[in-house]
Formats: structure tokens, sequence, C-alpha cells
């Protein structure tokens, strides 16, 4: 990893922030296929197993259609939407997934009507060359044979971040606040969580204020734009690479389109 990354040339560059759905859009994720794109991924390969099953003589249910889910939020910095504080605390709501369920229910009655349902299943599943799911988080060999430059550009951008006394001196700020409304902030720069108390309304207390100190220090604004500037920097450098992984992971979208097109 490159130690000595001058981003002085980057300052305009800043991280894409949606405090609403804790969302955070960062240079590099352009490598990478969206969480819309990997739900796509996800029923073209239901689509290759159902097409396994039926040459094997059997049903395997698959979405009919692509329904918008929304994404988890991210929260690499720690929690930063209010008002998932004043309910949830620190939990990290479920995101209901009412079409999956069902799906999942009509394979179990398919098993329930024949034996040989669940061999031919574990069958497709071993030998249907399956499409790679390329997003930012998905760290299996599949995907990281494609974007592994890019996940690495990701990584070590953190790492010089999180190395600078601007990041310190955010997290500083951010801890300051913490011990001024009662909190014990983290000890590592990079602990995104004061520590929690186990009951539910005292951790909702705890998140509120949390969320509050991170507005109050601009904390995620901060960390973001500095860790988004070292992406730039590193991405600059690497252009040959990221641009093989841009053509396969447009591969990849293609075959995706054939498939559920088809």
């Amino acid at each position: 990893m490159p130690t000595d990354i001058d981003i002085s040339k980057f300052s305009a560059v800043k991280a894409e922030l949606n405090p609403a759905t804790e969302q955070i859009v960062m240079p590099i994720d352009k490598y990478f296929l969206a969480d819309d794109e990997i739900q796509r991924v996800g029923v073209a390969n239901a689509m290759l197993i159902a097409s396994c099953m039926e040459e094997a003589g059997f049903k395997f249910h698959t979405p009919e259609k692509q329904e918008a889910s929304q994404p988890s939020p991210d929260r690499v910095y720690g929690i930063w939407n209010r008002e998932a504080a004043e309910v949830y605390g620190y939990t990290i709501p479920k995101l209901a997934n009412s079409a999956s369920v069902d799906l999942e229910a009509l394979n179990s009655a398919e098993a329930e009507l024949s034996s040989g349902w669940d061999p031919a299943f574990e069958s497709c599943a071993a030998t249907t060359e399956l499409l790679p799911l390329l997003g930012k988080d998905y760290m299996d060999d599949s995907a990281q044979e494609i974007t592994g430059p890019a996940t690495k550009i990701a990584s070590d951008a953190y790492v010089l971040a999180s190395a600078t006394d601007a990041w310190a001196s955010a997290h500083a700020d951010w801890s300051a606040c913490l011990s001024e409304s009662g909190l014990k902030p983290p000890t590592e720069v990079t602990d995104v969580l004061p520590e929690v108390p186990e009951a539910l309304e005292e951790q909702i207390r705890a998140a509120v204020t949390d969320v509050d100190c991170k507005e109050e220090t601009n904390y995620i604004h901060r960390v973001a734009d500095l860790e988004a500037r070292y992406q730039a920097a590193l991405i600059e450098g690497q252009t040959t690479a990221l641009n093989g992984v841009s053509e396969r992971v447009a591969d990849i979208r293609v075959r995706v389109d054939e498939i559920i097109n088809q």
C-alpha cells in the first residue's frame, strides 16, 4: 500500500451523503454493482437454477418481477440518522422482503411434494455457473477475481485517511461532544460507537446524542470527504486496472439483462 499519497489537488472531491437513508456514495463505488443491480443478479441466478431444475423435472420458483427495496444503512462511521436512532437505538432495522419469504415458502412446498426435489436442487446449485455478486461488500473469490483492484483501493483509502491528523481531529471533536453529553467515547480513532447501554431506552438516548454530536461537529462529512479524496488519488494511479474492472462489470450487466429478458 502506498503511503506517500498527495491529496491536495483533490480538495474538491466529496462523498455523496444522504442522511435520510444513511447512504454514502464514494468515488470508488462506480466500479461495483449498485444494490439494485445486485438484486437483478440474484434474479438472474435464480432463473439459471430454475432452468437446471426444469431439466431435472422439478419446479423452482423465481421472482416474477424486480421490486425495488431499500438498501441497508451505511454505518461505516456509525449511526447518523436521528429518526432511526429515536426508534431503534443502535439496532439496524430489518428490511422486510415479502417476495423472498413467499418464494421460500413456495419452494419448500415443492420440496415436500417430491423427495427428489432437494437432491436436484443441491446438484443444480453445485453445477450451475452463477454470476458473481460484484457489490462493494462482497469478498468471495468469484467477486474479488473481478473487483479486487477496486476493493484494494477502498481498503487502502480508509487506512490512509484514518491515519491522518485531520481524521483524528474530527474523531476527537465528536468524542469530546460525547463526553460532554455524559457518554463514554471510543478510544480508537477507527471506533464508531460510544459505550452502548444494554437497555433499549438508554440505548436510544445514547444513539440520539451520538447523532446530535456527529451533526454538531460535522463528523460524517469530515471523515467521509477525507476518505473520498484518498480514493480519488488512488484511482488516478490505477486507471488501467480499474478500466479492466469496469469492462468486466459491464459484461456482467449485459449477461444479467440477457438472462432476465430471454
